[in-house]
């Protein structure tokens, strides 16, 4: 059974660059037929000539304007589509949305080589990602420079008074919470609560004590520490915490940091 071509104007377009090797995910596509039932089998077999090498992460790969797809081919579950790797020479069936690829800007023709960031040796790696909701993966996150949050939270400054305070955090505004802690008496309570409980999530509570009186912070529902913390000289303190699902669990405290 032949592939169904996109329209020839649509050819080369839309183009993938492998975000790991995709040797054992590269397929090509063959049918047959079964002499007893006189039906058409197709069958998905991953390129023998595809390797770890030859296939390596950052490859970009072209679409070449052939698709398979379920009902229409035998033995296909899910649409695939043709690709050509020019580095390789090799050209195979994808699932295009296959955790192994990432769509490429695909405003190149076949013809010209894949090129480096401008004004350097780098090969290019794809587009960033520039947006306001999750970032969902699922496997593994890395990056040769940081994963961080970008965003320090206030929490309304505990000013000089005599009362105890509760402050709430929201894990969802970031990771890093500030607070300025004044007390007007020794020993005035201040408790922190967190708001929910996001599998993973990371905080850490900076703490500027702004003098010699003492604040004695304790921790609230689902929280679970070393105890309570007692920052009582002028100087900056951080306690972190890790999320489980259920609870808060604490990782580190400091000392005064002058």
């Amino acid at each position: 059974m032949a592939s169904i071509h996109a329209d020839p104007r649509e050819r080369n377009k839309r183009h993938y660059i492998a975000a790991s090797s995709f040797n054992t995910v590269f397929y090509s596509y063959a049918t047959s037929m079964n002499m007893q039932t006189f039906n058409t089998v197709g069958t998905l077999s991953a390129l023998t000539s595809a390797t770890t090498s030859n296939c390596p992460s950052g490859r970009i790969l072209r679409e070449v304007g052939v698709r398979l797809y379920p009902d229409a081919h035998p033995g296909i579950s899910t649409m695939m589509v043709k690709v050509y790797d020019a580095n390789s020479g090799l050209s195979g069936y994808i699932d295009p949305n296959a955790p192994q690829f990432a769509v490429f800007n695909s405003d190149k023709p076949i013809e010209i080589v894949d090129g480096n960031e401008v004004g350097t040796t780098t090969p290019h790696k794809g587009q960033p990602v520039f947006t306001t909701g999750d970032v969902i993966a699922g496997g593994e996150v890395v990056a040769t420079g940081q994963v961080r949050s970008s965003t320090v939270t206030p929490l309304t400054p505990y000013i000089s008074g005599t009362a105890a305070v509760t402050k709430t955090i929201n894990p969802l505004l970031g990771e890093i919470f500030y607070i300025e802690s004044t007390p007007g008496v020794a020993g005035l309570p201040l408790l922190i609560e967190i708001s929910s409980r996001p599998a993973g999530a990371r905080i850490t509570l900076i703490i500027s004590h702004q003098n010699t009186n003492t604040t004695t912070i304790t921790f609230g529902t689902n929280m679970f520490s070393a105890g309570s913390y007692a920052p009582n000289t002028a100087a900056i303190y951080t306690i972190s915490f890790v999320c489980d699902g259920n609870n808060w669990v604490e990782t580190s405290r400091t000392g005064a940091q002058a």
